[in-house]
């Protein structure tokens, strides 16, 4: 069995199992807290995979996801590791022009964004980019660009500014993140943990904690335009879940 397939097994298998529990919450700024269920979750996976392979994709394709914390990040991640493709993350808050440096350098086959972050940073990028808050459709006319023979076992390359001035890749394998749901349940001894992210996806902790989170099937709550002053708002809005660990 390949590690890709060592990853779909998994997230099939979980969600599965808890079928009926709660994956994510999302707690918007309206008042809204929404939820998705683990069926609910690998339903949207399967159709979106189908939509890919539709638009052309190919397993070892890079693809730039440039979308805020919300379920539609975490789900477009989720869905290109499940169809074999290299998630490209960098952290949106960087320059337009340093974000366009990491992209070209990167090699992108598609971007995922909203349309609101494309319009303020990727003005006339001649790739063809859709808008995962509309149901991932068509933002400009372009086609996915040919691929160049990429490493298919990378699961994702992060693209975080850490402590210099300039973003540096971290290339992310499936084997790693298999290996380190193994480790959780070894450190925390259940899966019914209950995870408030404030890490982006951009950074090793919010990537691995995350994905590792949903494979073992934990509740993950993230919220709309996150940031550590609202954290504890967040804490007591959270209706059916009591924070047992903050990231």
């Amino acid at each position: 069995m390949t590690e890709l397939e060592r990853y779909r097994n998994k997230l099939e298998v979980t969600c599965s199992l808890y079928a009926d529990k709660t994956a994510i919450v999302f707690l918007r700024d309206n008042g809204i807290q929404e939820e998705w269920s683990y069926r609910r979750l690998i339903e949207k996976v399967h159709q979106l995979a189908d939509y890919f392979n539709d638009l052309g994709l190919h397993r070892g394709d890079r693809v730039a996801v440039l979308i805020p914390l919300s379920p539609e990040a975490y789900i477009t991640i989720l869905t290109l590791a499940y169809f074999g493709a290299t998630s490209v993350i960098p952290d949106i808050n960087l320059h337009e022009e340093e974000l366009r440096r990491l992209l070209l350098m990167a090699d992108v086959q598609l971007i995922i964004s909203t349309k609101d972050i494309a319009d303020e940073k990727l003005k006339g990028k001649k790739v063809a980019i859709l808008d995962a808050f509309h149901e991932w459709k068509r933002i400009n006319p372009y086609n996915l660009t040919k691929a160049k023979d990429f490493d298919k076992e990378a699961i994702a390359i992060l693209f975080s500014s850490g402590t210099t001035d300039r973003a540096k890749g971290v290339v992310i394998g499936y084997e790693e993140e298999l290996n380190a749901t193994s480790y959780l349940l070894q450190v925390v001894g259940t899966n019914n943990i209950r995870y408030l992210m404030l890490f982006p996806n951009s950074h090793i902790s919010g990537f691995t904690d995350f994905l590792v989170l949903l494979l073992e099937g934990g509740t993950l709550a993230t919220i709309e335009n996150s940031s550590p002053a609202k954290a504890e708002n967040a804490t007591i809005r959270l209706q059916k879940i009591r924070r047992n660990i903050n990231g």
